[in-house]
């Protein structure tokens, strides 16, 4: 998923659930770079600078794109996903991390897979399932994080295989 524009829904996905403190991370970035700089300085009274009121509306404005670095540092370089409304990404994560809290199984599923970011078999392992139980489960999550995408505004009612990230 190296710097690419558009990448498959799922992979989006996946890497929006394992990756979401990097993703905030890169908000908080992004809001440190958008309140640097400099207004005012004009003659005229619309050009008088108020850096609180500037500062206030860059916080509760929705950052709009953020460059997100994961992974191993490779010949002093990361990997780097670009995500639009990454905001609106993270709301999503939270409501459908809290959605299968309240279903034990799946809670455990979610926690191993997603944020303590386990691979396959050691889920499979860990959980004491199947092969075809650990993708339906898999399945679950992402269907259901795409309903809540389309719902959000993030990817169309019809899309099945990219969303503009």
């Amino acid at each position: 998923m190296k710097g690419r524009e558009v990448v498959q829904l799922e992979e989006l996905i996946e890497f929006v659930l394992t990756h979401t403190d990097e993703i905030k991370t890169a908000i908080v970035e992004q809001r440190v770079d958008v309140q640097k700089g400099h207004t005012g300085g004009g003659a005229g009274h619309s050009k008088v600078s108020d850096p609180t009121a500037l500062r206030a509306i860059k916080n509760i404005t929705e950052i709009q794109v953020v460059h997100v670095q994961y992974g191993a540092i490779v010949a002093g370089k990361m990997d780097t996903v670009t995500i639009k409304r990454p905001e609106k990404w993270l709301r999503i994560e939270r409501q459908v991390r809290e959605y299968y809290l309240g279903n034990e199984r799946m809670a455990k599923f979610y926690q191993l897979k997603y944020m303590k970011q386990l691979d396959r078999r050691q889920v499979l392992d860990n959980m004491k399932i199947s092969k075809g139980l650990y993708y339906a489960m898999s399945g679950d999550v992402t269907r259901f994080v795409m309903m809540c995408a389309v719902a959000a505004g993030l990817i169309g009612p019809y899309s099945k295989f990219h969303a503009k990230v």
